[in-house]
């Protein structure tokens, strides 16, 4: 084959021109580049040669410039004849560049064995795109080479030739048949990517409108400045966005701007593509294709090759693009045009390029193989330029600023994927909010943006608290709280709030952020835990917190007060109007008691407990029940209009243990003696150290003759009986062989250094059992055995001595309040030794569930005293239930004590309670003497 190249000037020359024999031949390709866009000179050239050749195949397009033979040429008409000797031609013009149209000429190439097709399409109006994707989807090996039509660069109207047809939109092309034709068909680029990353945020199709949900041409004007703006397109055809698409980098140069703020590109995009802007040195793109021609003429034969290159790359390089089209156009007789995208087959893919040129090499011979060697002017080329070393400092930079990029993003992602986060300007109008702030909210970003956070207060928040906040955020300062929100619907909900300033290099701040957590569930049950500690009908503090208290506090007396004959005003007046006398007495004894800083409960009926200040002595306390006592006498209470008087009686109990029992035998007494104006004390001073001494005695004679032991209890995961898991109960065996039960010994025994003496002989027991039958194996510890500097030392040395089994230390949650800090860093010291950790009588001491968390428990135990009462105390139940799904939630397994019945058992596996400890399941039992299977 041969191409010959025929520079149009009029109708008698290009009619001598044909007159060769050559043009006899019946297989040629005449591809019409035109720069001049006069359709009528156009129509006639095509007539001429089509009267006389009819045989010659015709496809064409407009251009923004023409390539002949290595020469540039600007708006002129060249007509290419290429003359095969055994290729076939079949053209067409389509007006639809669909996909399904794609697939249609797909089939059509398959049918005729086409080798390759060149083709030519209207990007303005008609875009190839889906066209391309068929073609490859369907007929992946055939090579598609060409380009989108042009217009001299004003982005108005192309046209496309035909035979004798001209055309404004659409698409033409012609296959080449021939199974022993030669193609091959390359490209080169070299834009270089340069500056941020930057993702497509809203496009549609070749349109793109916001990179980074910032307008496009907003983004242009800040990274190239403003005199972009001054003549788009071609102000910004040289700075194309650079895509990945499968491993091929493509340029995307932009052709025109929308109406509405958008630019077109010569290609489609899809929101979450990523793009960077393209920049080139000229130096290095002209190297790059002299280069490229060398490798492929040192190893293809090529009698013709056609070039289609980007008009945007011809604006870039101006005059140089001349040497770089040289070094292609010396392999053999070229011609081609400039684009507005040209067409690339990649991998068994058509991709459509911008800003690359993209060359066809075609040979019916095996024979011919030219030898492009570098030029003198080609080496010159190679030598460094100063915007080369420019393009790469800013590359190294934006690669290493990508780098921190990254892991800020992934940073922000993991505080978006477990915080709620906003930000807002320093007049604290919200400027940013994450998902999980809409989500908790209820308000959708563009609802709140702008808007000051006043849009989520609860009325229940005090200013103050928002006061102190703005004091200490403008004075550069992190403020760290609870704050109570409102819902978009009014509803509540709880947060721990972390705002802190954002400052610039100069230290001024620019903007605040605020972290939070969602605490809802944990203070909503704090809420329910607290309120079933309440008196429904007064509100005073019950019976349940009363008990608490007394066990938080080293107090050692309390009152008893009873509404003397209170039965009378019920049988009389009936339940609803008792009631009222209730609440009004108990909001008159509530402000009394407060006036001497006194805690009052009510615990049933009619029965008042009031307890004192520590460092209220008895006689003081005595003294002040019985100024009260005289001011209830004398006080008259009116409930629904009806004057009621009241007589009251008081009981005071006194002594380390049972003062609720020593109160009531008091009050029995004054009860007794109803003239008497005395308060009655019952002691238990004398009676209590006689008790202590006897026991002391039995536990030393006990720890002496090893007759401290332990019982266990099993402890059971109904899905998994496999999983051998016992509590070590402590027993004392007396000398007569009774068992004795810790109630009786063990709250004497903390007073005395025999405690430590007590746990290590439970703990090495335990360490024994374990290593004996693998099981995992509780024991129990208190603050004093871990505030215990030796004795907490010798638990965790001995942890190394477990060959099998597993140590878990229960301790309980009441307790570890007082001292915090120990019991933190021991639990850190176990849990790295291999032991586990759980959570001892949850629901029945001061159970704050935001302890939970820092305690990092493996288990959580739910006490008896809850469990026991499930079936017939729905307040009970609700605590499980209240207890059970805040541990779930926090990722800890729950231990139900007391589970005594199967009816029991039954109601908590509703729950998906994992483990279950009580007489249903097995009591506890002296296993040291059994093997190990016996215990399986």
């Amino acid at each position: 084959m041969q191409t010959i190249n025929h520079l149009y000037e009029s109708p008698q020359a290009l009619r001598d021109f044909l007159k060769q024999d050559l043009f006899e031949r019946s297989s040629i390709l005449l591809q019409v580049f035109v720069g001049q866009l006069d359709k009528t000179r156009i129509q006639a050239l095509l007539n001429s040669i089509l009267t006389t050749h009819p045989h010659i195949t015709i496809i064409g397009t407009s251009t923004s410039g023409e390539i002949a033979d290595g020469k540039v040429l600007n708006q002129q008409i060249l007509l290419s004849f290429s003359v095969f000797e055994s290729t076939q031609l079949s053209s067409f013009y389509l007006t639809d560049t669909s996909y399904q149209q794609g697939l249609d000429l797909a089939n059509q190439a398959l049918k005729l064995k086409a080798k390759g097709l060149i083709l030519f399409a209207d990007t303005l109006q008609s875009p190839p795109d889906h066209l391309l994707k068929g073609l490859s989807d369907q007929a992946p090996d055939l090579i598609v080479s060409g380009g989108n039509a042009g217009d001299n660069d004003q982005f108005k109207q192309s046209l496309l030739i035909h035979q004798s047809e001209i055309y404004q939109q659409g698409v033409v092309g012609a296959f080449l048949i021939n199974p022993d034709l030669t193609l091959h068909n390359d490209f080169v680029l070299d834009w270089v990517p340069i500056g941020p990353k930057m993702t497509v945020t809203r496009c549609q199709n070749e349109v793109v409108f916001e990179l980074n949900h910032q307008p496009i041409l907003d983004v242009y004007r800040h990274y190239l400045g403003d005199e972009v703006a001054l003549s788009i397109p071609q102000s910004i055809m040289e700075f194309p966005l650079i895509i990945d698409q499968n491993g091929l980098q493509v340029g995307r140069s932009a052709v025109a701007e929308t109406d509405n703020g958008g630019l077109i590109y010569a290609g489609r995009f899809k929101e979450g593509d990523q793009v960077y802007f393209g920049v080139a040195d000229y130096t290095q793109l002209i190297q790059a294709s002299t280069q490229k021609a060398a490798e492929i003429g040192a190893n293809l034969p090529i009698e013709s090759i056609f070039i289609y290159s980007c008009t945007a790359r011809h604006a870039f390089l101006k005059e140089h693009i001349q040497p770089e089209l040289k070094a292609l156009t010396a392999l053999a007789p070229s011609a081609g045009f400039f684009t507005y995208g040209e067409y690339f087959h990649y991998q068994k893919t058509n991709a459509l390029l911008n800003i690359s040129t993209t060359f066809l090499t075609l040979s019916e011979s095996t024979d011919s193989k030219p030898t492009v060697k570098l030029s003198r002017d080609s080496q010159t080329l190679q030598n460094a330029s100063t915007m080369r070393s420019l393009a790469h400092l800013a590359n190294v930079t934006t690669q290493e600023l990508n780098t921190n990029i990254q892991f800020l993003e992934q940073y922000k992602n993991a505080l978006d994927e477990t915080a709620i986060v906003s930000k807002s300007d320093l007049a604290g109008r919200i400027t940013y909010i994450n998902k999980a702030f809409e989500k908790i909210s209820g308000y959708k970003e563009y609802e709140v943006i702008g808007k000051n956070h006043n849009i989520l207060r609860h009325p229940d928040m005090p200013s103050e608290t928002f006061k102190e906040l703005w004091d200490t955020i403008q004075a550069n300062q992190a403020w760290s709280g609870v704050i109570k929100n409102k819902r978009k619907d009014g509803s509540a909900y709880f947060v721990q709030s972390s705002i802190l300033p954002i400052t610039n290099a100069n230290g001024q701040i620019i903007e605040y952020i605020s972290i939070r957590k969602d605490i809802t569930a944990l203070v909503e049950q704090e809420q329910q835990l607290k309120e079933q500690r309440l008196d429904k009908l007064t509100g005073l503090p019950n019976r349940r917190q009363l008990l608490i208290d007394m066990e938080a506090s080293n107090s050692t007396f309390l009152a008893l007060l009873d509404i003397r004959n209170f039965r009378a005003f019920n049988d009389f007046y009936g339940f609803d109007f008792s009631d009222q006398i209730l609440i009004s007495f108990s909001s008159w004894l509530y402000r009394h008691c407060g006036e001497y800083g006194f805690t009052l409960y009510r615990i049933h009926g009619d029965q008042f407990v009031i307890r004192p200040d520590q460092s209220v002595s008895s006689k003081a306390f005595a003294f002040a029940l019985q100024t009260l006592k005289s001011s209830a006498l004398e006080n008259t209470f009116e409930v629904e209009g009806a004057m009621i008087d009241l007589d009251v009686v008081f009981g005071i109990g006194e002594g380390e243990r049972y003062q609720l029992q020593l109160a009531e035998r008091a009050l029995s007494k004054a009860k007794l003696s109803p003239l008497s104006n005395n308060i009655p004390i019952e002691e238990a001073h004398i009676s209590a150290s006689l008790d202590h001494v006897f026991w002391l005695h039995r536990l030393r004679d006990a720890l002496q003759e090893n007759r401290i032991v332990n019982f266990y209890q099993p402890i059971v995961n109904p899905l998994n009986l496999a999983e051998k898991k016992y509590e070590a109960l402590v027993r004392m065996i007396s000398s007569n062989g009774d068992i004795i039960s810790p109630a009786q010994f063990l709250d004497i025994a903390k007073q005395t250094r025999y405690y430590a003496q007590i746990t290590r002989c439970v703990y090495d027991a335990a360490l024994l059992f374990a290593n004996k039958t693998g099981a995992n194996i509780s024991i129990n510890l208190s603050i004093q055995d871990i505030e215990n500097q030796q004795l907490r030392q010798y638990l965790l040395d001995h942890l190394r001595d477990l060959s099998q089994g597993k140590i878990t230390f229960e301790v309980t949650e009441t307790e570890s309040i007082q001292d915090y800090t120990n019991i933190h860093q021991f639990i850190l010291d176990a849990k790295s030794r291999g032991a586990e950790i759980a959570i001892d009588d949850f629901g029945s001491g001061y159970s704050n569930f935001s302890y939970l968390v820092q305690m990092d428990a493996d288990y959580l135990k739910i006490d008896g005293s809850i469990i026991s009462k499930i079936l017939e105390d729905n307040n009970s139940l609700l605590v499980a239930e209240s207890i059970i799904d805040i541990a779930k939630k926090l990722g800890i397994r729950v231990v139900a004590e007391f589970v005594s019945s199967s009816q029991i058992a039954a109601k908590l596996k509703e729950y998906d309670v994992e483990f279950y400890q009580g007489y249903e399941y097995g009591a506890p039992q002296d296993l040291t003497s059994l093997n190990d299977d016996s215990i399986k």
